[in-house]
């Protein structure tokens, strides 16, 4: 699906970025995660959720709003109004952010430095659930899991670019690679489909192994691998040049929501790592120990129901969105 040169080129940057990140200084090993700190949201359900790095902020999808918390207290300092809000994206270089409003079929588009809605997006598909910024398309992605199909977003006027033939099943979570292909999660036919993401033209698919239920994609874009999470607790990593899966790991079982996080971190002798949260309530952290290698780290019992992570680059801490009783919170793991 690559011109041999750009091949060649990502094959460069690849092995570069590995040399970089072996050369990390090893602080700490995974085993000692732990929840080191709780941010309690409010009632009702917690869906997707995002952080903005460099401004602080966690997005949390959360029923009929957004709440925005400071990354680092955990301090409410805002929310932003929707309509049954199930995942987030933000496209930090235009200062907006997206969440897919399942409700109403829509999306709604907001300011991220004020959390004013700035509008209201129509889509023709059903269901809109998992969504994804891709910086080398400028193009945010939202799976719109009814009626199988993606829509295309422009990330500075919120118009609908484009939407994508049927691509067929259960869409669930979406990654990019930033060179030009969209990956899509479809739970129920046990594939990942894979998408032009300038035309919406569909690629072809990838299976995925002894993988039952795929609903949560990540990626390391630089290594171009693609890790899949699967409800029978199995996570298949795919080369994403040949679409052949060439070692799968164990995680949790269930749920593992529409995305999750690979994290170039360097800590703990190993030079990545991917950190998966279930519904069987374990955040799972798999190693990466070289270019090809991987293995199994350990698994942080946290809550039942838990589905989506957010990975803190500055403290290496991951954030997952929970219950407690009938409120919702957000678990800080770290070490």
């Amino acid at each position: 699906m690559r011109e041999m040169k750009r091949r060649k080129a990502v094959t460069f940057v690849a092995i570069a970025a590995m040399l970089l990140l072996g050369a990390m200084t090893a602080t700490a090993a995974d085993t000692s995660y732990h929840v080191v700190a709780t941010y309690k949201v409010g009632a009702g359900s917690p869906g997707g959720i995002q952080l903005d790095a460099e401004a602080r902020r966690i997005y949390l999808a959360h029923g009929d709003r957004v709440d925005v918390l400071d990354a680092d207290t955990g301090k409410k300092v805002g929310e932003i109004a929707a309509k049954g809000a199930n995942d987030i994206a933000l496209a930090p270089e235009f200062e907006h952010g997206f969440a897919s409003d399942g409700g109403d079929n829509t999306v709604t588009m907001f300011d991220t430095a004020t959390l004013k809605v700035l509008k209201t997006i129509k889509l023709d598909g059903k269901t809109p659930d998992a969504m994804v910024y891709d910086g080398g398309s400028k193009r945010v992605f939202v799976a719109e899991r009814g009626s199988g199909t993606v829509a295309a977003i422009d990330p500075a006027t919120g118009d609908v670019m484009a939407t994508s033939a049927r691509l067929g099943g259960e869409l669930r979570g979406m990654a990019t690679n930033g060179y030009g292909d969209l990956y899509v999660a479809a739970e129920d036919k046990n594939v990942v489909h894979v998408v032009d993401t300038k035309t919406l033209g569909a690629l072809g698919d990838f299976p995925v192994g002894s993988g039952e239920g795929p609903t949560g994609l990540a990626i390391d874009a630089m290594g171009r691998r693609l890790f899949v999470a699967c409800k029978n607790g199995t996570m298949p990593v795919i080369d994403t040049d040949i679409g052949f899966t060439f070692e799968e790991l164990p995680m949790g079982t269930g749920e593992a929501g529409d995305t999750f996080t690979f994290a170039p971190q360097g800590k703990g002798g190993w030079k990545g790592a991917i950190f998966v949260a279930s519904a069987d309530g374990t955040l799972s952290i798999e190693r990466m120990l070289a270019f090809i290698s991987y293995e199994a780290g350990t698994k942080v019992t946290l809550a039942k129901g838990i589905h989506a992570v957010a990975y803190d680059p500055k403290t290496h801490r991951v954030f997952v969105p929970a219950m407690s009783g009938n409120e919702a919170v957000i678990l800080a793991v770290g070490q």
